[in-house]
């Protein structure tokens, strides 16, 4: 008697219900990785622009926004002066319209009252004006004078002007630590041919909070200043930083804001943002 060595019907049966179970999963696994596939292939400039967009709807996700900031200058640690500040802002809503801000010195004494208007758009049509209390002067800042420093501070009226998106063009050039630990960096270019700088290489915290922004003149491999933002805390649907710090690394001083005092939302005199009425 011949011994059959074919398998039991059963066997053969189950056999084929697993391949064709394997078969259907391997034929859907390229949908499954699509999304993930999809997002690898995002190019590193649309990826720093993402971050960057993701930043200002958490910076800047308000109708107006008031702070008092008490500012400290320092050179290798040796304080050289202080002063008290408020600002006030307001976030228009067409790309082409203006947002506006206003920091008036509150002291030292010789300083008060004194203003700086600051218009900005997304079409890169921005506009500034410093007022002077005493004189009733209103002196427009240029373009090609934006690199000078703001009341003696290591900030410069450049510095100052809101960062538009479309301002920069952008390249995500990978991750770093950064004062919020592990940052996403991206590189960005200004498109404004009067800038002081070369590019700004900013770091974003995994909330997306701008943790630290570098900045580079021409031809140089290390930064001229650094900005840090530290101590976020939730303003409304915002976060917004408790203390921000300045360092000119060329002529060794410290600009240190400590920021309090944050109000969002509330009802701001839009007259006292035009340089007219500022002047009078």
């Amino acid at each position: 008697m011949r011994t059959h060595l074919l398998p039991a019907p059963s066997f053969t049966l189950w056999v084929a219900a697993w391949l064709a179970l394997w078969l259907a999963l391997w034929l859907a696994l390229p949908q499954t990785l699509a999304p993930s596939t999809q997002a690898s292939a995002q190019t590193p400039a649309a990826a720093g622009r993402d971050i960057v967009e993701q930043w200002q709807r958490l910076q800047f996700g308000y109708k107006t926004l008031t702070v008092a900031g008490d500012m400290t200058l320092s050179r290798r640690s040796q304080s050289i002066g202080a002063r008290a500040i408020s600002v006030e802002l307001i976030e228009r809503e067409p790309p082409d319209a203006y947002d506006q801000a206003r920091i008036v010195i509150a002291a030292p004494t010789a300083l008060k009252d004194t203003q700086l208007l600051s218009w900005s758009s997304a079409t890169g049509e921005d506009q500034q004006w410093l007022v002077m209390p005493r004189t009733h002067r209103v002196q427009r800042i240029a373009d090609r004078g934006r690199q000078a420093a703001f009341v003696s501070s290591d900030f410069s009226y450049e510095d100052i002007l809101k960062w538009q998106v479309d301002d920069y063009e952008y390249t995500l050039a990978g991750q770093g630590p950064c004062p919020g630990g592990t940052c996403a960096i991206v590189d960005a270019t200004p498109r404004n041919r009067y800038s002081s700088y070369a590019r700004l290489k900013a770091y974003y915290d995994d909330g997306h909070r701008l943790s630290k922004v570098e900045y580079f003149e021409d031809g140089r491999d290390r930064p001229r200043k650094t900005l840090v933002h530290s101590g976020y805390v939730r303003q409304g649907a915002t976060w917004q930083p408790s203390r921000s710090v300045m360092t000119d690394h060329a002529t060794e001083t410290v600009t240190d804001i400590a920021w309090s005092r944050y109000q969002l939302d509330i009802a701001v005199d839009e007259r006292v943002m035009s340089p007219s009425a500022a002047g009078r």
